[in-house]
Order: structure tokens, then C-alpha cells, then sequence
């Protein structure tokens, strides 16, 4: 099994894709899914076999088809490794320590995203955030600390995170800025906002970032009517 391959294969849906993997999957062919993960080093393979797994309880034999991609040194294995000794009910501490970076302060991004993620899975909800804090201006974080506080009771302390970053990118495009670092945040705003309770409220800021057309993506505005239509409010006009 080779690194370089395996992070060929993830960086490209190569080798039997995710796809391929779930239809196999779903008609049943999840002892040869596992079989090929193993014999092939086919990550996607051994991604959904865990999952199917785990699924059904089977945490020993989900544990056997990821351990040689930790054996290779495959670190995305090892964050999957943790997350099946999480569900198999093992001790937190214990499973933290297997992925921990060696120093957080210096851990890059990708140690903290994958970290962070751990974290939520074991509960420890004020840790990820306060983990993803000092990244949250580098690709993908801001998403990420919504998603794993959906349901946490965290949302004002995500919003007070989201706020100037939402400003920052409404202000960047008012001065003709074609700064996209914080591209989504206004849309994340809405969408915190909204779960929060306060729809009525993120339909008038998100709204009026419509009207003025200070957004960058078109993803806002497709997120700007699925908000409108989950509230029954298609009366709103959309700006053409």
C-alpha cells in the first residue's frame, strides 16, 4: 500500500470511486468491498465497508479492513480509526490521543479540520471551536464550525465567529474586491441564523445582501431562495 497512491486516489476519485463503492454497497457485495479495500488498497472501498460496518455493529472487523492503511501511514486512516473506536463506545481520552497533533498551535490545516471533526464526534463540542478559531480564515473552516455545531446550542458564539467575516465580504465587494476568502460566510450567517430561530432576521440581512448585489457566488443566491421557500416566503422578489 502507497501513500503517494492513496493520495492520488483521494485527491482525484480515482480506483473504484464512491459511486461504484455505494452501488456495490447497496446490492450487497459488502464482503468483496472489503475484500478489495484490503488487497487493492482501494481507499473509497475501505471508506464505505467502515461505514457499512460500523452500521451493523461489526467494529472488529471494521477496525481489521482500516488498519493496514494506518500501517502505511495514511492519516485520513487514522482519523477513520478513531471515529470507529468512538462508535465502539471506547474511552475519549484514550481515542484523542491517537490523532491529537503534537502541537495544535502549529498544526496545519488539514490536522486541525480532521481534529476538530473528532472532537464533535466525541462530544467535546468547545474544544473544536475553540480549535478552529484561529483558522477560520483558511478554505473550508468557516463551513466546517457551522456543521458541527448544528444542534450544539453554540449558535451565538458562531455567529459572533461569522459576523466580521459576513462584513468583511460585503465590504470587499462594495470596494470592487474580488476577494473570495470569505465568499459563503454570508450564506452561513443566514444559515445559523435560521436555525437559531431567527429566520426573519436572516431573510432581511441575507435579502438585502441580494438587493445591493454585494454577494460573489451564486451559491447565495440559490441559498437565499431555499430559505424564502422553506418559510413559504416566494412572494419575496428575487433580483434578476
Amino acid at each position: 500500500m502507497d501513500i503517494d497512491d492513496l493520495a492520488w486516489q483521494a485527491s482525484n476519485c480515482r480506483g473504484l470511486s464512491p459511486k461504484r463503492v455505494r452501488l456495490l454497497l447497496e446490492h450487497g457485495h459488502l464482503n468483496l468491498v472489503a475484500q478489495v479495500a484490503v488487497d487493492r488498497g482501494e481507499w473509497f472501498c475501505a471508506e464505505g465497508a467502515v461505514e457499512e460496518l460500523c452500521q451493523a455493529g461489526d467494529f472488529g472487523r471494521a477496525l481489521s479492513v482500516m488498519e493496514p492503511f494506518v500501517d502505511a501511514g495514511w492519516r485520513p486512516a487514522l482519523y477513520a480509526k478513531a471515529e470507529i473506536l468512538l462508535r465502539a463506545g471506547r474511552r475519549t481520552a484514550e481515542v484523542l490521543d491517537l490523532v491529537r497533533p503534537d502541537d495544535s498551535g502549529r498544526a496545519s490545516t488539514a490536522e486541525c479540520r480532521d481534529f476538530a471533526e473528532v472532537l464533535s464526534k466525541a462530544g467535546r463540542i468547545d474544544e473544536a471551536v475553540e480549535l478552529l478559531v484561529p483558522h477560520l480564515d483558511e478554505s473550508g473552516l468557516l463551513s466546517l464550525l457551522v456543521d458541527i455545531t448544528d444542534g450544539q446550542g453554540r449558535d451565538e458564539r458562531v455567529l459572533k465567529l461569522i459576523a466580521p467575516r459576513a462584513d468583511h465580504a460585503r465590504r470587499a465587494f462594495g470596494e470592487g474586491r474580488w476577494d473570495y476568502s470569505h465568499s459563503n460566510a454570508q450564506e452561513l450567517q443566514a444559515r445559523v441564523l435560521e436555525r437559531a430561530g431567527r429566520a426573519d432576521e436572516a431573510i432581511r440581512i441575507l435579502g438585502q445582501d441580494i438587493a445591493e448585489r454585494r454577494f460573489f457566488a451564486q451559491n447565495t443566491l440559490i441559498a437565499y431562495a431555499e430559505l424564502l421557500a422553506r418559510h413559504g416566503r416566494l412572494d419575496v422578489t428575487i433580483p434578476s
